[in-house]
């Protein structure tokens, strides 16, 4: 339901409400996505959740991006479930494919050389 939200009915958020929610909620999510790799159904609507939220708002996620990047990449590495190691190459090849992600995400970190 919320990806639905985020996707069709942007008018439902403010930025400044979005901002906060990315700001407080999003920690939390990843966190628990990492911790709680057995819950399939719970993985799937995370990870959906954070692709629609960047492919809508790729703005508000840039300063997060790097984190959540990271974040999802040690989910390759290390003794992981296969599905789970699957999902989140489909999640990255999602972001990474968004040209308006992958453009704002270059001009934040690597056309001003901050990257690490």
């Amino acid at each position: 339901m919320m990806e639905e939200l985020i996707l069709n009915h942007t008018a439902a958020f403010s930025l400044e409400e979005l901002e906060a929610l990315i700001a407080e909620q999003l920690p939390v999510l990843l966190d628990r996505l990492i911790r709680r790799h057995k819950e399939f159904s719970v993985i799937i609507r995370i990870l959906r959740l954070i692709v629609a939220l960047s492919r809508t708002y790729p703005m508000i996620l840039l300063e997060r991006a790097e984190i959540l990047l990271k974040r999802l990449v040690v989910l390759l590495e290390g003794s992981h479930p296969l599905w789970l190691k699957t999902v989140v190459v489909e999640a990255l090849h999602r972001l990474l494919t968004h040209h308006i992600f992958v453009f704002h995400l270059y001009q934040h970190y690597d056309a001003k050389g901050t990257f690490k």
